[in-house]
């Protein structure tokens, strides 16, 4: 286990030393907050060493039970509790500071992961992560010097310092706020009439955005989910400014199996067992091509194919060079690999960053 700075609180709510030696205590009351997948899998950990768990807290969750354990509200622990906060990602360090604020004794995912010396499941996003520093530290320095900004600078040290430590202190100075996510001051004012290419549309939310600071605005959605599609076709028929795109993006032209996980929904390899669908995938290149269409504006999240969607748009970017805002949080060496590559293609781009949780996802490159 990764061995890290412990993140101490005042009062009697806290996170410190001597929690895990309580917790496993036999008589030790123990929670887990938060009804989350990290839950699940405490849950299970717990069990296979016969720690008894006595209920989830979650003031949200609607059922009376969470994976066999009575679910209850914050309100309803009692002040002896020794509690596992669950929450790995949106707002893990308001949960801290809520659980202090109860007055509780706890400790957060991370700190457990580090300490308590099971096999706690990793992030998903971070395998490989700290092998992937270790291998590339002069790069990652010199990906740091290419930041325009100090905040960038200073995002990217606690991004790298987190995924590697597992420490969630060095969260503690982020918020959750997804309301102006990739509508940053460096991007304002659009042009008039810029075209804004969604990449991973979704519900259509970041296209909306994009429109209300650029009323003169298109957007164009790439979805490829079916079912989503015909939900952002309904709600956007009557609206000229903004065309729904059903398909994937990648590479090249091609058909792709897809994997129908919600927000997290990806293109998968056809043997892996999950529940998929076939859908056709475009390059970018193509598209712009066929469609006589320039994009000022690229915003793009595609559960890890990042770079291979943007080895189909190199054409455009060498010949637009539109603004990009890319997710690089999916794959451990995104988060370097992508600013690289961009730089190599285009060396005109300003590069910022930008996270928008105090958890792993919504780190965010922006290529100016």
């Amino acid at each position: 286990m990764l061995s890290g700075k412990i993140f101490k609180r005042r009062g009697k709510g806290v996170m410190n030393t001597d929690f895990l030696q309580k917790y496993f205590e036999k008589n030790a009351k123990r929670y887990i907050f938060g009804a989350t997948t990290e839950a699940e899998e405490l849950i299970e950990i717990h069990k296979n060493n016969d720690l008894e768990v006595i209920a989830i807290i979650d003031n949200f969750y609607q059922q009376e039970f969470f994976v066999g354990l009575p679910c209850i509200k914050l309100e309803q622990v009692p002040e002896d509790a020794l509690v596992v906060s669950a929450v790995t990602n949106s707002r893990p360090v308001d949960v801290n500071n809520l659980l202090e604020k109860h007055r509780l004794n706890y400790c957060d995912y991370f700190y457990f992961y580090r300490n308590s010396g099971f096999q706690c499941p990793k992030i998903e996003f971070w395998e490989g992560v700290l092998s992937h520093w270790e291998s590339n530290q002069e790069n990652y320095n010199e990906v740091k010097s290419w930041f325009e900004d100090d905040y960038s600078v200073s995002t990217f040290e606690s991004i790298v310092n987190f995924r590697n430590k597992y420490d969630l202190s060095f969260m503690k100075d982020f918020k959750f706020d997804i309301t102006n996510m990739y509508i940053e001051p460096f991007l304002n004012p659009f042009e008039d009439q810029s075209v804004f290419f969604d990449l991973g549309a979704f519900d259509g939310s970041d296209s909306e955005r994009f429109l209300r600071n650029c009323p003169s605005g298109n957007a164009y959605l790439f979805e490829p989910i079916p079912s989503q599609t015909a939900i952002l076709e309904k709600k956007y028929q009557h609206n000229k400014a903004i065309q729904v795109v059903p398909v994937a993006v990648g590479s090249i032209n091609k058909t792709v199996n897809f994997s129908l996980s919600g927000t997290s929904s990806k293109v998968v390899e056809p043997d892996q067992n999950e529940d998929v669908i076939s859908v056709q995938q475009i390059s970018i290149d193509e598209f712009c091509s066929e469609n006589k269409v320039s994009p000022s504006y690229v915003k793009m999240d595609v559960e890890g194919v990042e770079l291979d969607v943007l080895h189909g748009m190199e054409n455009t970017i060498l010949r637009d060079k539109p603004m990009l805002a890319i997710s690089v949080y999916h794959r451990a060496e995104h988060l370097i690999s992508v600013p690289q590559y961009l730089k190599k293609l285009c060396p005109e781009y300003k590069f910022f960053l930008r996270h928008y949780t105090q958890g792993y996802s919504e780190t965010v490159l922006f290529a100016v």
